[in-house]
Order: structure tokens, then sequence, then C-alpha cells
């Protein structure tokens, strides 16, 4: 049994729960430079503090409408050597999570499934257990 604790991103209707020990830090994307022929996911570039982040939007990365009013926030991690900003619509809590509680997501969609890697239950729905990595990391294309 161990305990660690989790921070609750919304996107949508859905909960998202990241490990708080794979966050470098919470901001606002602001100044974000497009890049042209980037995945549809990548919004941008921006500086944060002298360091280049590429900022990975979420609804798109998860095939969702674009957020219709409010202002989005970044979470962000270092992958590697990079550091990236995973925008989401907002966030709501820091909870602890006991490790034993979480369960396989067993029944989500493929593209879901890449992302999700357990399933936490709340008392009022499901936290969908993921890593900042899995937003951003792409899948492996078999060369022709």
């Amino acid at each position: 049994m161990s305990q660690f604790d989790a921070l609750v991103l919304r996107v949508d209707t859905y909960l998202f729960g990241v490990d708080t020990r794979l966050v470098h830090e919470v901001f606002h994307p602001v100044g974000i430079t497009p890049v042209p022929k980037a995945a549809p996911e990548v919004v941008g570039l921006l500086n944060l503090r002298g360091r280049v982040v590429t900022s990975v939007c979420a609804r798109r990365k998860l095939d969702l409408p674009p957020l219709e009013a409010g202002a989005p926030i970044a979470v962000g991690a270092e992958i590697g050597s990079d550091l990236y900003g995973l925008i989401v619509d907002g966030i709501d809590d820091v909870i602890s999570i006991d490790s034993d509680d979480l369960v396989s997501p067993s029944t989500l969609p493929p593209r879901w499934a890449r992302i999700v890697c357990g399933v936490y239950r709340l008392p009022a729905g499901l936290l969908l257990m993921t890593e900042p990595s899995r937003f951003v990391l792409r899948e492996a294309r078999a060369v022709a």
C-alpha cells in the first residue's frame, strides 16, 4: 500500500489525475507561437522564464471540441530534457490516492487507452490517471 498525491485536471467533462511528482509547474500559456506542420495537438511554442516550452492541447489529443469560454491553464512537465505544457481546461484539486485502489482501464477506446494508465473511483465519478508523456509522445509509425 503506497500513497501519492495527484493533481486533478479537468478536460471537458472528464477528470484526469497526474502524480504531482511528475508536475514541474502550473502556468497560464501566453504568447504561444504556432509551429507549421506540427502534430495537430501541438498548439505551438512559448517562452517560460527563458526555456522553450512545447504546448500540447489535451482537448485536441482526445478529439474533443475546442474550449468555448474561459482561460486554459497548462501543466508543465519535463519529459526527457524537454519542457512541455499540457493545456487543460482547469485544475480542480490535489488529492491523496492509494495505489492499491487504482484499477486497469480495460474498456476504453484505443486513443484513450494510450493515454489512461489507471482509473480511480471518486465519490462523484471516475478519475482517469495519466502521465504527461502519454499526451506528448506520438506512436511510432511504420515506414513504407
